[in-house]
């Protein structure tokens, strides 16, 4: 049982998986954040750029 359990202590088949796991989670409120944050500025940011460009193309 003692082997067992030092064998499944040094097992470290999920750790990558987990890892992974943690960076995306990491990135998805990175990207999250940002849009709640920088979101008002951002829309009004793109309606500018198109008005722009419709009034540089009619």
């Amino acid at each position: 049982m003692l082997r067992l359990l030092v064998c499944w202590s040094k097992d470290e088949r999920g750790a990558t998986a987990v890892e992974y796991g943690l960076i995306a989670a990491c990135i998805f409120l990175g990207v999250v954040s940002s849009a709640y944050l920088f979101g008002d500025n951002m829309s009004s940011m793109f309606n500018s750029l198109s008005s722009t460009i419709n009034s540089t193309l009619h």
